[in-house]
């Protein structure tokens, strides 16, 4: 019995939820599952999971925000996930994006069923100003949420982005930005209406929100001779004259070869289907800190004590044939860019 004493005080002062059965994970994403940022989401969240050395089941839905855009249509879908958990009564529950943290991860709390109303909420790829999440009445503060849900909102890092183009070329001066209609865009629209006046390094010539690529390419026409960097805030839905989605590449591509000037993006996706530069928003990054909150809560932390944050930085990353194709001077060795995946460098991550 006294050889058996050290073993048993051990588990007893573990914290609870690290025993027993593998944690079931609900996750529900805005977007489809073939979308690049929520399949970079995931693997940022599932990677850092799986390396914790605890044990997960991963159940995930979709929402098709993209084209289920109508207010009927994504009522249907939430109407429809929560009844999956409803039925399923998961540990946890993930959102990606702002439509599922709107349509479900918000509405949790007011479930009829105490067990589902008190599931832990954990949110990431919020566009919207943190500040208006306070607004909730599930939200107390970013610093300390005080409920059952905490997240992590996204950073586009524009200033970081411009001032990095600044270093390798300071004769650029202008740009133009080109936005969709999405959530998404329209969040990044007004962060740049806020950055403008005061603290951007580069000096604003024009400003075009549609989904039309017929508009995109007739605005290019006339931006380009003021504009040094053309801008994209999301290029999520674009479609051409037969309402058909444009892929992102072939746009970058377009105005890459049309205008010859340089495309800055958000993400790290971007970048991969061909804009020039950006400091990323990186999914991955976004899934691994919100994964840091999920572990730092099974470990014992109160998910109401659980800041509502973002990455600091965002991860420089450039397109090699979009640099080539532009010939465009890049001190690769003074950024800290390496070759990482095809086409794509990444600031190095030790």
């Amino acid at each position: 019995m006294h050889q058996l004493l050290p073993i048993i005080l051990f588990f007893m002062f573990q914290p609870t939820l690290l025993l027993g059965a593998p944690k079931t994970l609900f996750l529900v994403h805005s977007y489809d599952k073939k979308f690049s940022w929520t399949q970079e989401i995931i693997d940022g969240i599932e990677s850092t999971l799986d390396s914790s050395g605890l044990e997960f089941k991963y159940h995930h839905e979709y929402m098709n925000a993209y084209t289920e855009n109508t207010s009927s249509k994504m009522s249907a879908q939430s109407s429809r996930i929560l009844g999956i958990i409803r039925e399923q009564k998961p540990d946890m529950i993930v959102t990606t994006d702002d439509d599922a943290l709107e349509y479900i991860g918000l509405k949790i709390s007011s479930e009829k069923d105490p067990k589902i109303a008190k599931t832990p909420v954990f949110f990431n790829g919020i566009n919207s100003d943190p500040k208006s999440l306070t607004q909730y009445k599930n939200i107390d503060s970013l610093k300390k949420p005080g409920h059952r849900i905490t997240g992590v909102f996204q950073k586009s890092y524009i200033q970081q982005s411009f001032f990095l183009l600044k270093k390798m070329n300071p004769d650029i001066k202008t740009f133009a930005v080109f936005s969709d209609i999405t959530t998404t865009g329209k969040a990044l629209l007004s962060y740049i209406d806020k950055l403008d006046k005061t603290s951007l390094p580069l000096k604003r010539v024009g400003t075009l929100e549609s989904q039309k690529f017929s508009d995109w390419k007739e605005y290019i026409k006339k931006i380009k001779s003021e504009a040094d960097v053309i801008f994209v805030t999301s290029a999520n839905y674009v479609v051409d004259e037969n309402q058909g989605q444009v892929n992102q590449s072939d746009i970058f591509k377009w105005i890459h070869q049309q205008a010859q000037i340089p495309v800055v993006g958000s993400w790290a996706f971007q970048i991969k289907h061909g804009a020039f530069f950006s400091a990323t928003d990186d999914g991955r990054n976004q899934g691994k800190l919100l994964a840091e909150k999920i572990i730092s809560y099974l470990r014992g932390t109160k998910i109401g004590d659980i800041p509502i944050n973002a990455p600091q930085l965002g991860v420089p990353a450039l397109n090699a044939a979009a640099q080539k194709h532009l010939r465009f001077n890049v001190p690769f060795k003074q950024l800290g860019l390496i070759k990482k995946i095809g086409l794509v460098y990444k600031k190095y991550e030790k």
